[in-house]
């Protein structure tokens, strides 16, 4: 579907020569914003590519330009997988209970698949959330919001079940507790990608993905059924706490120019600006 549906890369295009393919490309995603196509890239438009950073490396991440970012995205991302997996997992446990046999020895579980069922659609609560408040509040801001809310919501929710709340109680917390860290995460790709320049998107992303997977492996030793409901709600919620305090420190990339990196001064020190990756014209 995405082979369909998604353009191609007007860089990747420029790299094997189909710069009409490319400035095609370019006019439609104009015309799509409401802009006219050919005053944007009138007649004689040339696309070329910048020189250098063709290829982005794990020792670019590391340069001076791009170490406070690589380390911010890491921590985010190891969060991002944490606390979404996390949740998933916390829910699970509240909603099921052990049955035991007539010698009191474990003899199956039972799961209310009900509950479960609703707070897995709050997902897509969560996704028409973030459609309607990313461009409005920013991308960071969002992130920010969905993180506490989601984390807060993990906390009471485990306390809840812990000291004997209510089915609905706990249904109603789960629901919350999903539908924002499903915000919370979904924001985090969306902005990883615009924060990233072109020649270090697929790298800065890559990596960052692989923090995620780190989060994920680590995830389910600590929110175990072995563990205190309690415990659990809180280990959530300081994830959530450290997740939403460092997608803070990144830069917002809301109304900008795509590939731009531009830090505002809320958030962090400023670099330079650096314009468009391939935007020539003759």
């Amino acid at each position: 579907m995405g082979i369909i549906l998604v353009p191609e890369s007007p860089r990747w295009l420029l790299t094997k020569g189909r710069n009409a393919e490319a400035l095609a490309i370019l006019r439609k995603a104009a015309d799509g914003n409401g802009l006219d196509p050919m005053v944007t890239f009138p007649p004689g438009t040339y696309l070329i590519q910048q020189e250098g950073g063709q290829h982005g490396s794990l020792s670019d991440l590391f340069s001076p330009k791009w170490l406070r970012t690589t380390l911010l995205l890491w921590v985010a991302w190891f969060g991002l997988a944490f606390v979404y997996y996390g949740t998933i997992l916390a829910v699970s446990i509240i909603f099921t209970t052990v049955e035991e046999d007539r010698y009191g020895n474990d003899a199956g579980y039972v799961f209310d698949y009900p509950a479960i069922f609703i707070s897995a659609s709050s997902e897509f609560v969560g996704l028409i959330m973030v459609l309607a408040t990313i461009d409005r509040w920013g991308r960071i801001p969002t992130q920010t919001f969905t993180y506490t809310l989601g984390g807060f919501s993990c906390l009471f929710l485990c306390y809840a079940a812990h000291f004997g709340a209510s089915r609905t109680v706990l249904v109603v917390l789960a629901f919350v507790a999903r539908m924002a860290m499903m915000g919370a995460t979904c924001t985090t790709w969306v902005s990883t990608s615009e924060i990233l320049t072109t020649d270090i998107r697929a790298t800065g992303h890559g990596y960052a993905n692989a923090m995620a997977r780190i989060g994920g492996f680590f995830c389910p030793y600590v929110i175990s059924e072995n563990n205190k409901l309690n415990h659990i709600g809180l280990f959530l919620f300081l994830v959530s706490c450290v997740a939403a305090g460092v997608v803070w420190q990144l830069p917002e990339t809301g109304g900008q120019n795509l590939g731009t990196e531009q830090y505002d001064e809320s958030h962090g020190s400023e670099s330079p600006k650096k314009g468009p990756d391939y935007a020539r014209f003759d």
